[in-house]
């Protein structure tokens, strides 16, 4: 299942996104250190934090990136409210 994914709010990281979408994505440690979150996606995202957990090209860390424009993140179906299959959010106007 992929989700698309832009950001509310400027300097919500992508997971907080998907948590705002009431999307259940996997995480540890908030910090790109673990890798849990790890997922495949594509799009441009700048890291808050420079992640120590190895990502391969086509990856992200969800919890320590921000989506800079559209985000397309693959999710394991059941993350997703029932009855949803796709959302997407709008970053607000200044």
């Amino acid at each position: 299942m992929r989700v698309v994914v832009l950001p509310k709010t400027e300097g919500e990281t992508v997971l907080e996104s998907l948590e705002a979408m009431g999307v259940e994505h996997e995480y540890q440690c908030r910090s790109g250190y673990c890798g849990a979150c790890r997922s495949k996606a594509s799009g441009v995202v700048d890291y808050v934090l420079e992640p120590v957990a190895l990502i391969n090209a086509g990856e992200i860390l969800p919890c320590c990136c921000i989506a800079k424009g559209p985000v397309l993140i693959e999710i394991n179906e059941q993350s997703l409210t029932e009855g949803l299959s796709e959302l997407i959010f709008f970053k607000k106007q200044a």
